[in-house]
């Protein structure tokens, strides 16, 4: 490698002046970090120090022209401002050259170097020589960078809180607002640059609220105030603000963070309030405001009636130490604090203050304390002499403000701890391929949301940590690490009842930010609240069937039983003659016997249901119950005329059999009625099993259901059949969840109607009898 010559560098010269040697010099460069190196215009040497394979990795080999091997390895897009710059320098005759650039690695890499150096004039005024420094300056920018991503992601978030959000240099510079405040102003950034947010202000309320401001900037306390704030509509809200100093190490205000917070609704409960207070001031002729006049001199205070009545004073006549000894001595200094600054002669007089105040029955109350002091005489003799103000209780106000000032803290927690759930990430294969990204920070609760253990998650593949690869959730995150609006999202954790509402926002080109805000306690209300409304509805159906089956029971059951005694006594009258005929009436007396004692049986069972909800069950073969009702159907003359085709596998359910039969037989009346016009009416029945259900699928080739029909098929009451009051298929409903079991309408593909009952499957009888 070419060295730099140490005869270049030896001590001493004509000039007399002492030069350090060589060596030393080389070894004080390389104690700094830096490489020296030193450059001839006139041969174009270039000539280096040790150390430059610790930057780079490699050093020019011997021989070669180290120059155009320095060249070689710029940075393509430094190469022309670093030779330029270099080549002005040399130029001048007594010129210095600083410049930042990139130089390549023997890996391929880039290092960042700040590199330095000063021209030596020759004897004739021309430049001689370039000597200079040359350092590694990669951690500085790699630091830079770590910075700067922080800062977008602090920035990223305040930009998206929904209060008024802004920033100051510690003289009270405001140097930036969230979009929010651009939102609702309707200003510009060069517009609220500095103190341009005087404009958004009431002109009635600025000068207390820069005198406030500069009182907090003067004494480095936070500030924290009420005002209105014009909005881009030209109206005023009331806006609770709140300015925070943050302090180096030396206890130095070098920033002020401030947050603006809408309290509209708060005023206006206020106002409605003062409104109603001004009317009962009115109706009984007192005012809600104390005043009191102090008298500086004496020390006496004067207290209007107004101000005893707030107090629960009992004289005109209080001295100021008498009203200090009442303030909660966790206020009493500062009250005595800012009554004595009013008092200074060189002060404006003005004093206000808030403090807890315990009256003489023990209440404990906020008083609002506000005065003007006069003085009396001119420059040295000038002193306080009176002060006049007035007291008025805040207590509800202070009440409200110190809930808004907990809720604006939980804000700020919720800020500074990255809300509930936060992640950054960056996007893997760009725009076109965003399936997968990079963990780049996790807060511990959104670590503990998802379950993720196993140490560090910075750097990792979310491929890596979450099993389904490209979920929907992953892709929305990617979407808006390029999106210009918010991603805002809800998600289910697959296997768990958890719900987060998820708002992902871009803080950089392919990087995001997002914030998981756990829903599972809604959610699990809502699903709640559906169920009790569902078993609320079933309730009120079955009280309603209820009544109406007791009502019918009463009513059918005296001409049931009327007609069982007619039938007994034809009965015994057909059994005194002895002809094959009256045999053969004896018979058809009889089944109509069984058929009033089935139907009584019916109605006692359907009544004792619906008043009792109660349902008897046994193992019953579902193909019998409806072979039975397809038999009942025959007898009638609108049922011997239809065809029936019914499915005769055995299949068992757990049921009532009486009550079962009573569904499909009004199923089947149903039918009939649809298909009386028909010559060829059809009623299918078919059987199945799917998975621990037996399916049965009633069916006709009748017209159909209508939409509406359909609509309010199973409301009671609805009927399209003058001959019926619209309660058979409310019951059958009811009826069928009582079996644990679910009806519903379905669209047969060849028209007409049908219905699919669905019911608990139960196991078939034992071989041998036994029972299970």
């Amino acid at each position: 490698m070419a060295t730099i010559s140490a005869s270049a560098q030896a001590s001493g010269g004509t000039d007399g002046a002492v030069r350090p040697d060589a060596a030393l010099l080389q070894r004080a460069v390389s104690a700094s970090g830096g490489v020296f190196w030193r450059r001839e215009p006139a041969s174009g040497r270039l000539s280096w120090g040790p150390g430059l394979a610790a930057i780079i990795g490699s050093e020019p080999p011997d021989g070669t022209d180290t120059a155009g091997w320095w060249r070689e390895r710029l940075h393509p897009d430094d190469r022309e401002r670093v030779l330029d710059t270099l080549a002005a320098a040399l130029a001048e005759a007594d010129a210095a050259w600083q410049c930042e650039y990139r130089l390549v690695r023997r890996d391929g890499s880039y290092a960042h170097v700040r590199d330095g150096g000063a021209v030596e004039p020759g004897a004739g005024g021309e430049a001689s020589a370039m000597v200079g420094l040359l350092f590694d300056d990669s951690e500085r920018q790699r630091r830079e960078a770590v910075i700067s991503r922080k800062r977008d992601e602090v920035y990223g978030l305040a930009d998206n809180m929904p209060a008024l959000v802004w920033m100051a240099e510690g003289d009270g510079h405001v140097f930036w607002y969230n979009r929010r405040w651009y939102e609702y102003t309707g200003f510009t950034p060069e517009e609220l640059e500095g103190w341009g947010w005087e404009a958004a202000h009431h002109p009635d309320f600025l000068p207390l609220v820069k005198q406030r401001w500069i009182y907090s900037l003067e004494h480095g306390e936070p500030f924290d105030m009420t005002f209105p704030l014009r909005g881009a509509d030209g109206s005023f809200r009331p806006f609770l603000t709140r300015g925070i100093p943050i302090r180096d190490h030396g206890g130095q205000v070098i920033r002020w963070f401030g947050s603006c917070t809408d309290v509209s609704e708060q005023s206006r409960r206020e106002d409605a309030l003062r409104v109603h207070e001004e009317i009962l001031q009115q109706a009984l002729g007192v005012a809600r405001m104390g005043v009191f006049d102090r008298d500086l001199e004496t020390g006496a205070l004067f207290v209007s009636r107004e101000a005893r009545d707030l107090l629960g004073l009992q004289r005109e006549e209080v001295s100021l130490e008498e009203y200090a000894a009442s303030v909660d001595e966790r206020d009493r200094a500062k009250f005595l604090a800012a009554i004595g600054a009013a008092r200074q002669p060189g002060g404006s007089g003005l004093s206000f203050d808030d403090h807890r105040y315990r009256r003489a029955d023990g209440r404990l109350m906020w008083v609002h304390h506000e005065s003007k002091t006069f003085f009396a005489g001119e420059g040295e003799d000038r002193r306080a002499v009176r002060s006049v103000g007035i007291v008025r209780d805040i207590t509800a106000e202070r009440t409200d403000q110190e809930r808004l000032l907990v809720s604006e803290q939980r804000l700020r927690d919720l800020f500074e701890s990255l809300y509930e759930g936060f992640l950054s990430g960056e996007v893997i294969g760009g725009e076109s391929g965003a399936g997968d990204f990079v963990i780049r920070s996790a807060n511990p609760e959104w670590v503990r949301q998802f379950g993720m253990e196993g140490g560090e998650l910075a750097g990792r593949r979310i491929s890596e940590l979450w099993e389904d690869e490209g979920v929907p959730w992953i892709r929305r995150l990617c979407r808006a690490a390029f999106a210009d609006q918010p991603e805002n999202f809800e998600l289910h954790l697959p296997g768990s009842k958890r719900w987060f509402e998820v708002r992902a926002y871009r803080t950089q080109p392919g990087q995001f930010a997002a914030l998981f805000l756990d829903q599972s306690d809604r959610k699990l209300a809502q699903s709640e609240a559906a169920r009790a409304q569902s078993d609320l509805l079933r309730i009120s159906r079955l009280s309603a069937m209820g009544a109406m089956a007791s009502t019918l029971a009463h009513e059918i059951n005296q001409p049931l039983a009327a007609c069982a005694n007619y039938l007994a006594v034809v009965e015994r009258g057909l059994e005194r003659l002895a002809d094959e005929q009256a045999a053969a009436l004896a018979g058809y007396v009889e089944k109509a016997s069984r058929s009033c004692q089935k139907a009584g049986e019916i109605i006692r069972r359907i009544r004792g249901f619906t008043m009792e909800g109660e349902v008897v069950r046994t193992r019953e073969n579902l193909t019998d119950i409806a072979l039975d009702a397809v038999a009942d159907a025959r007898l009638h003359p609108w049922g011997s005329a239809l065809q029936f085709k019914v499915d005769t596998r055995p299949l068992f359910v757990m049921a009532d059999r009486t009550q079962l039969g009573q569904v499909l037989a009004n199923l089947i009346r149903n039918s009939a009625e649809a298909l009386r016009e028909r010559a060829d009416g059809e009623i299918r029945i078919a059987l199945a099993t799917r998975g621990a259900n037996v399916v049965l699928r009633f069916s006709d080739n009748g017209p159909g259901l209508s939409d509406d029909a359909v609509e309010h098929l199973f409301e009671p009451f609805r009927s399209d059949s003058s001959r019926g009051m619209g309660l058979g298929l409310s019951l059958c409903r009811t009826i069928i969840e009582a079996h644990d079991g679910r009806i519903s309408v379905e669209e047969p593909g060849d028209g007409g109607a049908c219905f699919v009952i669905s019911l608990p499957a139960a196991a078939p009888p034992r071989a041998d009898g036994a029972a299970d």
